[in-house]
């Protein structure tokens, strides 16, 4: 199965609200996120990275220089900090972001009994998922379900990586 019939697969059963598409829109316009930019999927709670974070740092540093942007898509403010520290260019979809101590963010409302937030939790995740395939470079976790669904978005292949495999 190519990732193209993943996506036609993905997408018959998946619809995005338009006001979804529309906050979607504005952020990579905002942003310009088709060029120049390098969207990153970092979990960590559950399923996290094979490999550690400096590792993915070099290998960036190595190979695109400072005009890009970095995309950050992660559950964990001290990761958005620390690339913030790493690259000028840095950005995120400001969302709420609880503390998890089990599973994943997604886990959050139930455990906590929050369900005032468990909407917001999954609108933001699901629309920083589809950010991350909207940058020219996608680079993904491929022992996330989340991050698959981004490449499975993403429309070229030769430019996203699992970054696991780095």
């Amino acid at each position: 199965m190519t990732s193209r019939s993943k996506k036609e697969i993905f997408l018959k059963y998946i619809e995005l609200k338009e006001h979804i598409h529309q906050k979607i829109r504005d952020f990579v316009n905002a942003n310009n996120l088709n060029s120049k930019s390098i969207g990153i999927h970092i979990r960590a709670t559950d399923n996290q990275p094979l490999q550690p974070l400096s590792k993915l740092v070099t290998h960036l540093k190595n190979n695109y220089d400072s005009s890009y942007t970095i995309l950050i898509a992660t559950d964990n403010f001290e990761v958005e900090k620390f690339f913030k520290m790493e690259f000028e260019k840095v950005i995120v979809y400001e969302k709420f972001l609880p503390k998890v101590n089990l599973g994943g963010v997604h886990h959050y409302a139930k455990l906590n009994k929050d369900w005032s937030n468990a909407e917001l939790v999954l609108e933001q995740s699901i629309i920083d998922m589809w950010l991350l395939s909207k940058c020219e470079y996608l680079y993904y976790l491929g022992n996330s379900s989340f991050s698959i669904i981004s490449s499975y978005l993403h429309d070229n292949k030769e430019k996203q990586f699992n970054w696991n495999n780095i």
